[in-house]
């Protein structure tokens, strides 16, 4: 282990509070308790049963819609969303010139922005963004998934006509990641408050559906073209019915739920949230870029994407790829990625096929399933709930944690055009053959697509259900943990 090793190896651990380095150990506090990364721990099952409830939903401000859960039940077990889609057609004075298409991701967008609360405490968020990471890390049947979200023929072919769909989707709140997670509703804690959803639901039509409209006198070539709610028929809803939540609840016998009640043990739940970071500004092909990483919660990795504006001008959301039309004809935006700790460099500049192809194989078993997304974890296993590696980059050493990014063409084309230009150069002289070359970028950057970066920090938390105390916690940060040690001392 040479120095520099060393010294990120320390920084890193050096970052974590000494209540977060709880999160690797059985046993918290005992100082002859080695923590240990391989073990398992076989327990027999509790008798239970399922029972699933249509959630009511209670209109908030705007377009957030709120979903209260019921503490008749013992468990969230799972979670499912229902949205109904209506049949759509274009207006007969446009269907000769004019089709339509639902955005890819559909049920992604219409989800919108969600948190998870509980008493006083967030303790989850999902966005569009991140639902996309999960769709192309954690899905293994793809094809499964995609129907339920709308990623078909008849929602993402363009026609005149789109006919009424319902999709399904489980979204990724942690009790619907693993089988061994739910969340109890039988604590004393959590009697005197709510525990719900919140969505910001993007139901507008407006806001969903692409277009192509004929181009040339012949007729038969389309082209992409913003949405007008004229090109539609005139009693086509403005919006979609607000989508149902759907709640698998769990009942466990009262010998079990007393006794949980009278165990002096709390229960204590580790899961994952998001952070997202957005770059400011827009940047074109050949530009770079530096997005800080700020967190006071233990990090376990980072992923990032370049959002296509001009695509996502035209509803085809999703898009993180160079080409403004078809995401499945394009390529990675972002060629060359650095993470820095102040001036240690943790990772060098290196090509995006580590970050993009290499490293989702290590963490996921397989490459993302559409181009343009960048993945760095920690932990070789960040699907497992025991993942052991994460760095606080508030206490970086007093420096800012820096993810710089170089956005060019990362087609093959892109490799082949560099190989020709250096053999022209090499083979001309004096100062003509770099004013070509110049030329040639400054051309290719005048018509690239404008991109917005925006990197997503995986972070873990936990949630302390609190005997002593009777109250709910969400841990991550010192300050929550300090008020966690504060009200336990006050009682």
């Amino acid at each position: 282990m040479n120095s520099t090793t060393k010294t990120i190896t320390d920084i890193e651990y050096k970052s974590l509070e000494g209540f977060q380095k709880k999160f690797y150990s059985r046993k918290a506090g005992s100082k002859k308790t080695v923590p240990l990364k391989y073990y398992y721990n076989p327990q027999k099952e509790s008798w239970n049963n399922h029972i699933s409830v249509k959630l009511g939903v209670e209109r908030a401000d705007g377009n957030q819609s709120h979903y209260e859960f019921s503490k008749l039940y013992s468990y969230i077990s799972r979670l499912y969303s229902v949205i109904k889609l209506p049949e759509i057609k274009v207006a007969k004075e446009y269907q000769s010139i004019v089709r339509i298409a639902y955005t890819p991701n559909l049920a992604h967008h219409i989800h919108g922005k969600a948190g998870f609360h509980a008493g006083d405490g967030l303790c989850q968020s999902i966005t569009p963004s991140s639902l996309d990471d999960y769709r192309v890390t954690h899905i293994k049947n793809i094809k499964d998934y995609d129907h339920g979200i709308g990623n078909i023929p008849e929602l993402q072919d363009f026609s005149d006509r789109l006919p009424p769909k319902i999709l399904k989707f489980f979204p990724p709140w942690f009790f619907n990641l693993n089988k061994k997670l739910v969340f109890p509703l039988y604590e004393e804690c959590l009697e005197n408050g709510k525990i719900y959803l919140m969505h910001e639901y993007n139901l507008d039509i407006s806001k969903l559906i692409r277009v192509e409209a004929i181009i040339g006198e012949d007729g038969k070539e389309f082209k992409p073209v913003k949405f007008k709610m004229e090109y539609l028929e005139v009693d086509t809803p403005l919006k979609i019915k607000t989508p149902e939540v759907w709640c698998i609840y769990a009942n466990i016998s009262d010998d079990e739920k007393n006794f949980r009640i009278n165990n002096k043990k709390n229960n204590v739940i580790d899961y994952v949230d998001i952070i997202e970071i957005p770059h400011n500004d827009y940047k074109q092909l050949g530009d770079n870029l530096s997005i800080i990483l700020n967190s006071s919660l233990p990090v376990m990795g980072i992923s990032w994407k370049a959002i296509n504006r001009q695509s996502e001008l035209k509803n085809n959301h999703s898009n993180y790829t160079t080409n403004v039309d078809n995401l499945k004809l394009g390529h990675n935006p972002i060629y060359m990625s650095e993470l820095k700790y102040g001036n240690l460099v943790r990772v060098s500049p290196r090509e995006h096929y580590h970050f993009d192809e290499i490293y989702p194989r290590i963490y996921f078993g397989h490459t993302p399933y559409d181009k343009g997304y960048n993945f760095y974890y920690y932990d070789y296993e960040p699907t497992t709930l025991s993942n052991g590696h994460t760095v606080v980059f508030d206490k970086m050493s007093n420096s800012s944690v820096m993810l710089n990014c170089t956005l060019d063409d990362t087609s093959e084309v892109r490799y082949e055009n560099i190989r020709h230009k250096k053999k022209i150069i090499s083979d001309l002289v004096n100062d003509a053959p770099k004013k070509l070359y110049i030329q040639d970028e400054e051309s290719q950057k005048k018509n690239s697509p404008q991109f917005k970066v925006i990197a997503t920090l995986y972070v873990k938390k936990r949630l302390i259900f609190d005997k002593k105390t009777k109250k709910f916690f969400v841990i991550g940060d010192k300050l929550s943990y300090d008020n966690y040690i504060d009200a336990k001392s006050r009682k």
